[in-house]
């Protein structure tokens, strides 16, 4: 398996993993009444969710390179094929 596809899966993981919490974390501030608590709590909240909403989409951008790798590989075998006749 290549490195990039073991990437991907880790990446994924990690960045769903990072979005669960911050939907628990979410839901743990909505119940909070102390308006500077909530404020502390929001201030970090967001920057969680863009870093797990990064993680996944840099999991998609390794997966497309693994397909696109793969993709290559059979091109060049296919017209190895054509060419060669074996």
């Amino acid at each position: 398996m290549p490195v990039t596809a073991k990437l991907f899966l880790a990446l994924m993981m990690a960045g769903l993993t990072v979005e669960i919490a911050q939907f628990f974390f979410y839901a743990y501030v909505a119940s909070l009444n102390d308006d500077a608590t909530v404020a502390a709590y929001s201030t970090w909240l967001a920057p969680f969710r863009e870093f797990g909403l990064g993680l996944l989409l840099y999991g998609v951008v390794l997966a497309l390179a693994t397909i696109a790798r793969a993709l290559d590989f059979q091109f060049s075998r296919v017209r190895e094929l054509i060419i060669a006749g074996r």
